[in-house]
């Protein structure tokens, strides 16, 4: 997949899929797991989207009584989506993101348009160049609909974290990502079913099993899905690389930062310690060095600075560095060891710095 179109799958395939692998399946989290394991969603794509919800816990994977942890999902699911309308009505402009946005198609509820400061300007005005750029090979990216819907996702998340966590760039091909993974199993339906009818619904599941589908995957909400997907990547591991905030004594690694200052400190930060630095450089220092000494050797001796290479393969998770394909295959690896591992590592996301390495020596991941 490098450019053309996103095409969407077959609704019926998707809705039957779903019906008999997760709706009726009681071991469907086992199943989840299984194909993140052994990498075989190439082969389901279908099922891609819940794995992902499951993997960085934006749903529940387990429940007090496993026949009910569908209906904790239709739970969650309308909470989010509810309390993501709120966020865009209270920080996104209406000229901005225009009056048929799906999140705010009642023509009954007048707002005034927010008036931004200088700051959330320039915020904005680094998201659309950043849009602008991104994935332009494929059509749907050239939509003013989509660069609305992932400038929305990445304004309410840089407002949300506005203190700690400034937009950067990189955010915008993660969630591109994210899109990429939802859109083509993403379906729009004529009718909107509320809380009780999914409830109804999921009594009989043969019946309205495509409904059912439909609730779980409904376009006119893939922008709320997308965010609360995004937010939880971000701060599952990389949000850290983005912090204003200087690296702390106390933090992971910090002994390389006492020892190697001038590799880590970001000259062109005033002189500041830099998250993405030292963790760059402990995949460098402490895991490369094992992995394969001569390579470490020679980058040390030609004196390659690994942040000139790792940044962008840290930052937007391989995202820039193979084909679209091969990054959806990385990123369910990526997200199923960081959900089944049950370990705390250094580094949140941790098995990107083993993919960093192996991407140093030539080592064919896929």
């Amino acid at each position: 997949m490098k450019e053309g179109q996103l095409i969407k799958s077959d609704l019926e395939e998707c809705a039957r899929i779903f019906k008999t692998d997760i709706l009726q399946n009681e071991n469907r989290i086992s199943l989840l797991k299984e194909l993140g394991s052994k990498n075989n969603f190439p082969t389901n794509k279908t099922l891609r989207p819940t794995a992902w919800k499951i993997f960085l816990e934006t749903i529940p994977s387990s429940s007090k009584d496993n026949n009910n942890i569908i209906k904790d999902w239709v739970d969650k699911i309308i909470l989010q989506r509810d309390e993501y309308k709120k966020k865009v009505q209270k920080y996104c402009s209406l000229k901005r993101i225009g009056l048929n946005d799906p999140l705010l198609k009642s023509d009954k509820e007048e707002r005034t348009d927010l008036l931004y400061n200088e700051e959330e300007k320039s915020v904005l005005n680094l998201i659309q160049l950043d849009l602008q750029r991104t994935h332009q090979a494929i059509d749907l990216f050239q939509t003013i609909k989509t660069k609305n819907i992932l400038s929305n996702v990445l304004f309410v998340y840089a407002k949300k974290y506005w203190g700690d966590i400034p937009y950067g760039q990189g955010m915008n091909e993660i969630v591109a990502m994210i899109y990429i993974c939802l859109y083509p199993y993403y379906f729009s339906s004529n009718e909107k079913i509320d809380k009780e009818k999914i409830y109804e619904y999921l009594n009989d599941i043969d019946k309205y099993y495509k409904e059912i589908y439909l609730f779980f995957h409904d376009e006119d909400q893939i922008q709320s899905d997308l965010y609360y997907l995004f937010e939880a990547l971000e701060t599952k591991g990389v949000s850290d690389i983005y912090e204003r905030f200087d690296i702390k004594p106390t933090e992971p690694n910090y002994h390389l930062y006492e020892l190697f200052p001038d590799i880590i400190i970001d000259r062109s930060d005033e002189d500041r310690t830099n998250h993405l630095n030292l963790r760059a450089f402990t995949v460098f220092k402490e895991k490369l060095k094992l992995i394969d000494n001569r390579l470490f050797c020679h980058l040390k001796r030609v004196n390659v600075k690994c942040n000139y290479y790792m940044h962008r393969w840290i930052k937007c998770i391989f995202a820039r560095e193979f084909d679209l394909d091969d990054v959806l295959t990385l990123w369910d690896k990526i997200f199923f060891y960081q959900f089944n591992s049950g370990k705390k590592y250094k580094y949140s996301l941790v098995y990107i710095d083993f993919i960093c390495n192996r991407k140093k020596i030539g080592w064919r991941i896929l």
